[in-house]
């Protein structure tokens, strides 16, 4: 076979096109070039081979920001609005990459952009957290990952970057037994949501839209079937729970059940924490019953010694000093997760009773609890050796 007779172009590179398909009845060809004729012919194979592959190559011009919109549109159908506009807030931190083709983009890219967020975030001016470094990494990654789906791409860029935080993540922490028994003994408004999340582990928008009807008394259950996402400042109640792992039945501890089957012969509403006028709870009505229920265990239950012992009233004008560590529902439900670890239950049924989506949240929050349960009876042998001396 005659060898082909090439021309170079001005820059010195030799050019050819490949023909990769046909759209809207016109012949789509794809420009290739090398710097000698052997690089030219090595390039050519391999357009061939990924069309062989069955790789969509007039797709393959589309730019990172144009897969990020196609994976916004796609993510719009399939997830809850509050998830929904964490996708979308974490991919507006790499705009500057918006223009260039995927194929185009390297590790490095991405890497500088969640560096740069990591030392400064632009909207506050301190470090991000490692939660939005990695909310960002996600959600980059699934983009190339969709595109990859799509036979557009072979390699995602995304997957090898590290995320190292400045900001340290301020830990979770389960209440003390001593805080616990506050929750049980303290009459508040918020009392029973407290009691509800600290022993059935709901999440504050699984709690809000629940209803008397979804706790069966007989069977001591209560049935997750549905929960709110903030859109606007407001609550929507929409049907399923923050993951279809979160649709679930809960067992509740007799102690649980005894409240509620207390509370149920006072109750004038359909919601199990309803506000005063017996309506399902706002975001902003729902803060302000747990801001009162904290002042109330602050006034009852802190040590004001250090301002001479002295407190009139909860609604003292002068205001009484938050002396006690505050919790919020969150802890609540990390305390539910204490207790299903120190009363033996197994990874895989606290998955299941939890909610969570993946095994791994579970494993982490277990082996943290771990961890910590392990310096607590090493503190109890010190404690027994020091007293046996």
């Amino acid at each position: 076979m005659a060898k082909r007779k090439l021309t170079k172009r001005a820059d010195g590179r030799y050019q050819s096109q490949v023909y990769i398909g046909t759209e809207n009845g016109k012949r789509i060809v794809k420009t290739v070039y090398g710097r000698t004729q052997k690089e030219l012919e090595e390039n050519e194979r391999n357009i061939k081979v990924k069309l062989g592959k069955g790789f969509n190559l007039m797709d393959e011009k589309k730019t990172f920001g144009a897969w990020a919109e196609l994976f916004l549109e796609e993510k719009k159908l399939s997830v809850s609005t509050g998830r929904y506009m964490n996708y979308k807030y974490a991919l507006e931190k790499f705009k500057p990459l918006y223009p260039s083709r995927l194929e185009k983009l390297y590790t490095i890219d991405f890497q500088r952009i969640i560096n740069k967020w990591a030392v400064e975030n632009e909207n506050t001016g301190e470090p991000s957290s490692k939660d939005m470094l990695n909310e960002m990494k996600r959600a980059a990654s699934q983009v190339y990952k969709l595109a990859i789906s799509n036979r557009v791409t072979e390699f995602n860029p995304v997957a090898d970057v590290k995320v190292i935080a400045q900001k340290k993540k301020v830990p979770r922490r389960a209440l003390t037994e001593e805080e616990q028994k506050w929750v049980r003994e303290t009459p508040h408004r918020a009392q029973t949501a407290a009691m509800i999340m600290m022993y059935a582990g709901l999440r504050r928008g699984e709690l809000v839209p629940l209803r008397w009807s979804d706790i069966d008394f007989e069977t001591k259950t209560i049935s997750i079937t549905k929960s709110v996402e903030i859109i606007k400042s407001r609550f929507v109640v929409k049907e399923g729970a923050k993951s279809e792992s979160g649709v679930r039945t809960i067992q509740m501890p007799d102690i649980l059940a005894d409240h509620l089957r207390e509370k149920k012969r006072q109750a004038t509403s359909i919601f199990v924490v309803p506000t005063v006028k017996g309506q399902m709870m706002s975001e902003t009505a729902f803060r302000r019953m747990w801001e009162s229920y904290m002042t109330e265990l602050n006034f009852r239950y802190g040590d004001f010694s250090a301002y001479g012992g002295r407190k009139n009233s909860v609604h003292d004008p002068k205001g009484v000093p938050m002396v006690i560590d505050g919790f919020t529902p969150h802890y609540l439900r990390h305390t539910y997760a204490s207790i299903l670890f120190m009363a033996g239950v197994d990874v895989v049924t606290a998955k299941e009773l939890m909610g969570h989506a993946d095994i791994q949240t579970t494993l982490e929050v277990y082996t943290h609890l771990s961890k910590t349960h392990k310096i607590k009876e090493i503190s109890k042998l010190n404690e027994y050796l020091a007293a046996a001396k």
